[in-house]
């Protein structure tokens, strides 16, 4: 989820007090669902440096309540439940964020930045319980853009989560999700799969497609990637062809990381042949900085995928 910004402040300190402890809630749930958060606002911070209202201090508030287990749930989330900086490079959306603007339908005057990112990403919106307006389970917007030496507009609405009720219901569609993509993948097989005939895929890499860390925002990259390229491969002779045909970020990596000997280990897989072999270049058309490491067979037409989850380590990270 991304966080509604403009949800704070709220109107007043005792709105603020009366309804923040449910949004912790909502974030203690939501952690317990493997649900991660970011925000886009250009921001970094805790939860406990947030500006919730005009005069509220969050260690009183926190100190002042007299639930010791609620106290201890809040404190969880607190170190525990990280919401990061979206990094823009990571996106690979096709266009530029700066040159779209998103902003509420009903009054051009308050930019949804957080919203806007939600939309881009395919994932919910989280906001605070500050007003009847963030309460609704979707948030209409408006976006705008530049093309072609104009403005274009669109009207948008993005799934929202403000209350449990809300995030139960998320919950309930993001299991579904999950079992549906558990259940494509557990379909798919190293090779001769139907819907990619010219694909390839290793036994580690179908394993953690498999595995609950594959999030259904990855799932629906992850097929929009996987069909890119078993069209691409038909028509390419080398990785920049491949690339260009289609449409995605593909590269190598450095001379320093490859020449590592254990560095370039942990770019080795067993290729369906039954050969260990290194797969060095991926596609990094991923949220989080994940990454989906190829083997090409130029020849062959065919695209041998490896390995998809974090960045792997660098010679630099």
């Amino acid at each position: 989820m991304v966080i509604n910004e403009a949800s704070l402040p709220f109107a007043s300190l005792e709105d603020c007090i009366k309804n923040l402890d449910c949004f912790f809630d909502i974030l203690h749930e939501a952690k317990l669902e493997n649900i991660s958060f970011s925000r886009a606002d250009g921001y970094e911070g805790s939860w406990g440096t947030l500006n919730y209202a005009n005069g509220f201090e969050f260690g009183l508030w926190l100190n002042e309540i007299a639930d010791i287990e609620r106290t201890r749930q809040i404190k969880s989330v607190l170190s525990n439940v990280s919401c990061p900086l979206i990094n823009i490079e990571d996106l690979q959306l096709g266009e530029l964020p700066k040159a779209v603007i998103f902003h509420l339908a009903s009054d051009e005057n308050i930019e949804l930045e957080g919203i806007g990112y939600a939309h881009l990403t395919n994932t919910y919106g989280l906001s605070f319980p500050s007003s009847s307006e963030w309460m609704h389970d979707s948030i209409s917007a408006i976006k705008i853009w530049d093309e072609g030496g104009g403005t274009k507009t669109e009207k948008i609405a993005v799934p929202n989560v403000a209350s449990k009720e809300q995030l139960h219901i998320y919950i309930k569609e993001l299991q579904s999700k999950r079992k549906e993509n558990t259940d494509y993948f557990d379909s798919l097989s190293t090779s001769c799969n139907p819907d990619f005939p010219n694909l390839l895929f290793t036994e580690s890499v179908l394993k953690s497609l498999k595995s609950s860390s594959t999030q259904p925002k990855d799932f629906t990259k992850i097929i929009e990637v996987l069909e890119s390229l078993n069209n691409a491969i038909v028509s390419s002779r080398n990785i920049k062809e491949l690339a260009m045909n289609s449409s995605l970020s593909i590269s190598g990596e450095s001379s320093a990381t490859m020449d590592n000997r254990s560095l370039a280990r942990l770019r080795t897989f067993k290729h369906p042949s039954g050969e260990k072999l290194v797969f060095e270049e991926h596609v990094k058309n991923f949220t989080d900085g994940k990454r989906l490491h190829i083997l090409c067979d130029y020849d062959q037409k065919t695209v041998c995928i490896g390995y998809f989850g974090s960045h792997l380590k660098t010679s630099k990270s």
